[in-house]
């Protein structure tokens, strides 16, 4: 008969009756006494294993300085459980406690690759866990070199690891590794794990660890056998060093802590067999196939041979086998609820729910609490989607095992299946208390809290983030985690963050289609238009069809100004998903662009229809009204998209040029002011401002916005051009030159910007470089060759009316009156160079042809034909056509109303009509009128001239020439100035 004693180094082994009282030798080196066989049998009756003591006389030095040596032959790496197998599963679930140390393996390495590099060192690490939370951790650094603060971060890395539920008592393990390459040298042994910490020499090993860690300990009775410390720390090191380095070489005698398993009884008479299977037949011990086939064939009626060899064959994936084992273990032993269990895993792994659903029924039948077999049948009615039936077996199986954190997960998920999403999320809560290192748990919360949201706020975005960031630093490799946590980035407005998962998928897994088409949506996003067509057709020839992917390729078609393919798409997605409100608003947008506002209208009433909180569809609306020249519609559609969104930009820019079409320019001021608040780097609104501040002779602060926009992009072609048009405008002709340059570098294919260069090379008088860029822009578009001709024969006129060359204005004004007896520029520009050079009545003629081809409303054209009749002393009519156009001042606004400049020229003829009139008084209030906006105009002093020499005032009279000879802005014409001269002349000495 044999008994099991125990070392005091924790090392058992069997002796037999014969030898009790007797000394032996273990193998950490300590001789010990084996106790006396009324205490060996005592505790065997107790089912414990009895504690030998330990004897004063120790081996000889030199076996003991050979076992020390042999101890040094350890490997620098390992990691060890710092306790029995059973009572590591009485104190801590088994999968919770694989999945923190794998979660501990991390963090060491994670420290090690983020932190600045240090010399290499060996660490121990000694880390135990407690009931309540509380934790113990031993860091022993050999050579002990590292600065403090790294030791101390480590430690901190270490410390916020989160650990399962503990109960019991301590759960400690020992890990030993290299950091930064390891020692270089030898170094001073490390000691026993946590005994820097220990306060006392004699205690449990519980004990001890619980009272370093500050907490109480139960009484002393609960414990047995309390032995010297530091002996038994010693002696567990040896021992467990030695079983480690058995491990390694693969020469590992069986576990000494677990205990033999008892087969279990036949269910019928069988043949007597020996207590304990002798040998490898040993159920705790490692064995292989052969071995145990030939144990079948000596003893082909002990049931529970079989079963060893069918978990062998399914540990191999041999599953045909495998089952053929466990059926025939039933066949001998037919109440065992274990091994239906078993079978039926095998069952539904190769596909055959069936017999696994009928495997697991029999087990339950023979064991209604029997865990994994209501687990089993859980999952099958999970796949079945039979949610009620799962849901039972589930709740059934964690009142029989509340501490299994994936029976939680798989509650979750039947409550994720049935719809019942907060108690989704509750359960996989519970299920990471549990195991904090759950990476499905965390997988399945995140998904049950997207389809608790249609449409989550930015918290639960920011939590379903969180929950993947922690399943995917526990599981980096994995797909699925990826691929969700690249939709729900996609929703959170971070594209990159989303493409960059999609490229990690894809570049394992080049053939998913979901990964190609999450990339191609977030391209798209991203602006870049080929590549999310490219991705968007390969997730299509994959499968991956969704209105999703062919939104985004419409998108990305439209962007490259592809229609028609954009046009298909939407169509597409409509197929897939006639509801798809926002196929049905792009849609629309697309028939805008091609130039077909009703069919578009129709689309944008249709999407408002759909979705009437939606205001996108309503700014769209406005666009088609404004396209249909209805600038009120559209104003109204676009203020109830601001209202239903007030953060929409561009509805507020186009608000902006519908004022502005409406000749509403305060109005246009404060919208345009409103979306640069919002977007403060929009460069278009700062172009369209700045052409609506030309519009109003606004010029510094049109320049302002343009050279703004410049800053924001100086790769903005529009801005160039803009800001050189103003400066042509304003005749700073070398800042327009240099603009109309860079616009051409920008776009060398802009045929506007080589005809406004052009504009300024005329301006300049180097006609042969303006006949240059004329005929670069017919190159560009030679389509518009006709219109590029009038454009340069108007910019040509306007050339010569300035130079006071005014023939030649009237000749290139007339030729393109010619090629288009409606353009009314060119009559404009004659009749200034009729009026400038004195053929008033063909600059009459020219100003009633504007007046009656444009409108009554044309102030300039009035204010022109009235001056002109006031030189032709046609005072009645003059008095007429500027009072009409004065009147006209409140009425416009815009572009047709009066500059100041243009006003004061109005004031000025009126009043010398007025004069003519007789009427004085009144003259010389609008001549001081004109002289308070234009105080630099010669006309107004020479007119005022005339009426003093009229009324023969001389002095006063030559006083007014001379001022007017001296004015330039703007100066006098040739024949005026010669009149003047000659007053001055004739009566300059009066």
């Amino acid at each position: 008969m044999n008994f099991t004693i125990r070392c005091v180094c924790g090392h058992r082994f069997d002796v037999p009756a014969g030898r009790a009282g007797i000394q032996l030798r273990c193998v950490c080196g300590r001789t010990i006494e084996v106790p006396l066989l009324t205490k060996l049998q005592q505790a065997r009756d107790a089912g414990e294993v009895c504690d030998a003591t330990e004897c004063r006389e120790r081996f000889p030095a030199d076996e003991l300085a050979a076992a020390r040596a042999a101890d040094e032959e350890m490997p620098r790496e390992f990691f060890m459980i710092l306790a029995p197998d059973h009572v590591i599963a009485q104190r801590v679930h088994q999968e919770a406690f694989v999945h923190f140390v794998a979660a501990f393996d991390r963090a060491v390495k994670w420290f090690a690759s983020t932190t600045e590099a240090q010399p290499g060192v060996d660490v121990q690490i000694g880390y135990a866990m407690f009931p309540g939370g509380s934790r113990l951790i031993d860091l022993q650094v050999r050579p002990e070199i590292l600065p403090p603060h790294v030791v101390s971060e480590l430690k901190m890395e270490l410390d916020a690891l989160r650990h399962p539920p503990v109960e019991g008592g301590p759960v400690s393990f020992c890990c030993r590794t290299t950091l930064w390459g390891g020692a270089a040298d030898s170094h001073p042994p490390f000691l026993f794990p946590f005994s820097p910490q220990f306060g006392k020499r004699s205690a449990s090993f519980d004990q001890l660890l619980t009272e370093a860690a500050g907490l109480p300990f139960p009484p002393p009775e609960a414990h047995r056998g309390a032995v010297d410390a530091r002996s038994r720390w010693m002696g567990a090191v040896c021992a467990l060093r030695r079983r480690l380095r058995a491990w390694l070489t693969g020469a590992l005698a069986r576990p000494v802590e677990t205990p033999a398993v008892k087969p279990p009884q036949p269910a019928v008479a069988q043949p007597e067999f020996p207590s304990l299977l002798p040998g490898p037949a040993d159920p705790s011990r490692g064995y292989t196939i052969e071995e145990l086939t030939e144990l079948i064939g000596q003893y082909p009626q002990y049931a529970p041979l079989f079963g060893m060899r069918a978990e062998v064959f399914e540990q191999q994936e041999d599953y045909d086998r495998a089952i053929a084992d466990y059926t025939a273990c039933l066949a001998l032993h037919p109440d065992q609820a274990e091994i239906y269990a078993r079978r039926a895993m095998i069952y539904c792994a190769v596909g055959s729910q069936e017999s696994g659903l009928k495997d697991l029924k029999a087990a339950l039948h023979l064991d209604p609490d029997h865990v994994a077999a209501l687990a089993g049948r859980g999952m099958i009615y999970l796949q079945l989607d039979a949610w009620e039936q799962a849901l039972a077996d589930f709740e059934a199986a964690i009142e029989h095992d509340g501490r299994n954190p994936s029976l939680q997960v798989h509650r979750g998920r039947t409550l994720i299946g049935r719809g019942d999403y907060p108690r989704a999320v509750e359960a996989l809560t519970q299920a990471l208390r549990l195991d904090p290192h759950h990476d499905a748990a965390y997988a399945w919360r995140a998904l049950a809290r997207r389809r608790a949201s249609p449409e989550p706020t930015d918290e639960t975005m920011q939590s379903m983030l969180a929950d993947f960031d922690a399943a995917l630093d526990i599981q980096p490799e994995h797909a699925g985690y990826r691929l969700y946590r690249a939709e729900v980035r996609l929703g959170a407005g971070d594209i990159r963050g989303a493409a960059a998962d999609c490229d990690f998928i894809l570049a394992r897994q080049p053939q998913s289609g979901e990964a190609h088409a999450l990339r191609g949506i977030a391209r798209q996003r991203l602006g870049d238009s080929p590549g999310a067509i490219e991705d968007c057709d390969s997730a299509l020839e994959r499968g991956a069809e969704s209105a999703d992917i062919y939104l985004a390729r419409a998108f990305a078609h439209e962007n490259l100004g592809e229609m028609d393919s954009a046009l298909s798409d939407c169509e597409a997605a409509l197929e897939v998903n006639p509801q798809e409100v926002v196929a049905v608003n792009l849609r629309g947008a697309i028939r805008l662009k091609l130039g077909d506002p009703n069919e578009a209208a129709e689309d944008f009433e249709a999407a408002i229809a759909m979705e009437p909180e939606w205001a996108l569809p309503y700014a769209n609306r406005g666009n088609a009204c404004r396209a249909r020249g209805d600038n009120s519609a559209a104003i109204r559609a676009y203020s109830r998209a601001i209202e239903l969104d007030p953060q929409l930009v561009f509805a507020y820019l186009n608000r902006a040029l519908a004022w502005a079409d409406e000749e509403q320019d305060e109005k246009s001021l404060e919208d345009f002011d409103a979306a640069l608040r919002l977007a403060p780097d929009v460069v278009g609104a700062y172009i369209e401002r700045a052409w609506l501040r030309s519009r109003r002779q606004e010029y510094d602060a049109a320049l302002a916005d343009l050279n703004e926009a410049v800053r924001l992009q100086p790769e903005s072609a529009p801005a160039y051009f803009q800001r050189g048009r103003l400066h042509l405008q304003q005749g700073h002709y070398d800042e327009a030159l240099q603009d109309f340059d860079r616009v051409i570098d920008l776009a060398p294919d802009m045929a506007e910007a080589y005809t406004s260069r052009g504009g300024v090379w005329i301006q300049k008088g180097e006609h042969d470089k303006a006949d240059a860029d004329f005929q670069q822009a017919i190159a560009c578009e030679p389509g518009m060759a006709e219109a590029f001709a009038m454009e340069r024969l108007l910019l040509e006129a306007a050339y010569y009316g300035r130079q006071e060359e005014f023939d030649e204005a009237v000749n290139r004004a007339t030729e393109a009156i010619e090629l288009d007896e409606d353009c009314l520029p060119a009559y404009a520009i004659r009749a200034g160079a009729y009026w400038y050079s004195e053929q008033l009545v063909e600059a009459i003629d020219d100003f009633s042809q504007l007046i009656e081809r444009n409108d009554e409303h044309d102030f300039h054209a009035h204010a022109g034909r009235g001056q002109v009749y006031a030189e032709l002393g046609e005072f009645d009519l003059a008095l007429g056509d500027l009072d009409h156009a004065l009147a006209l001042v409140n009425k416009l606004a815009g572009g047709k109303g009066p500059s100041k400049t243009g006003l004061a020229y109005a004031y000025n003829g009126r009043g010398f009509a007025l004069a003519g009139l007789g009427r004085l008084d009144e003259a010389m209030r609008d001549f001081d009128r004109s002289l308070r906006d234009a105080p630099q105009s010669a006309w107004v002093y020479y007119n005022r001239g005339l009426v003093f020499h009229h009324l023969g005032r001389n002095a006063e009279a030559a006083d007014s020439f001379r001022q007017a000879l001296e004015k330039t802005d703007p100066s006098l014409p040739p024949l005026k100035r010669d009149r003047a001269r000659g007053f001055l002349r004739r009566y300059g000495s009066v």
